[in-house]
């Protein structure tokens, strides 16, 4: 229903409208953009891997203390897999999915530098909660069939430690952590008992960065 081209030119589109308004200086309320890996950069794990790309704005109460943020979030992304079995080996099944994303992410914050908060970089703890809308094409190799399944309103949670740098009066974010994400469920649906081939597909590794602008 949406292609990950459409998704991205969307992104680039808001970024483009608000760049206009991102003069902000460190330790103020900025926009943010993040790109977010799932899974593990490995081959032969059997696990899903995706990524999202998400456009956010980052709210600071105290400014002139950063102790707490709170970012909205809103993009989109894709997630793939495929397994093989036997030997020799032989395709089982294969699924590529589209994603809509929002959440709300809290963070609390270490100040590293305590002399000179405006240069400072910063430690945090971040709990992300977010909704997923997905839309997937999964192709089972032993009925040789292709079949469509949406899933809106997925919920799930990730936390993350993160380090927080400055950069020519910005801040760049790194981070990693773990994540409920599972699309087992979604997969499953609508199969009858001796066809739910699908199981343990769940992310459980995220990382990423974001820049605030």
């Amino acid at each position: 229903m949406f292609s990950i081209k459409k998704i991205c030119l969307f992104i680039i589109l808001i970024l483009f409208f608000t760049s206009s308004y991102s003069q902000e200086a460190e330790n103020k309320n900025s926009f943010t953009l993040s790109l977010q890996a799932y899974g593990l950069p490995m081959e032969n794990i059997d696990l899903p891997g995706g990524f999202i790309a998400d456009l956010g704005y980052d709210i600071i109460p105290k400014q002139k203390q950063q102790k707490f943020s709170i970012e909205y979030r809103i993009g989109g992304g894709g997630f793939v897999n495929s397994r093989k079995e036997g030997i020799p080996e032989t395709q089982v099944f294969r699924y590529s999915m589209t994603c809509l994303h929002t959440s709300i992410a809290p963070k609390l914050y270490l100040n590293l530098n305590m002399a000179d908060t405006d240069k400072s970089a910063f430690l945090y703890l971040e709990n992300e909660f977010s909704v997923l809308n997905t839309f997937a094409t999964i192709e089972d190799y032993h009925v040789n069939t292709s079949r469509k399944e949406n899933e809106y309103l997925h919920f799930y949670y990730s936390c993350k430690l993160g380090a927080s740098v400055p950069l020519h009066k910005k801040y760049f974010d790194f981070w990693a952590g773990y994540t409920t994400l599972d699309f087992t469920k979604m997969l499953n649906r609508n199969l009858p008992a001796d066809r739910r081939r699908f199981a343990g597909e769940y992310l459980g590794v995220c990382w990423g960065m974001s820049f605030h602008f």
